[in-house]
């Protein structure tokens, strides 16, 4: 799921992984 809000959220897309 991380990978997915990456693309939406590149800033929160590590902060969720």
């Amino acid at each position: 799921m991380g990978v997915s809000t990456a693309i939406i959220t590149p800033h929160e897309g590590p902060l969720n992984m």
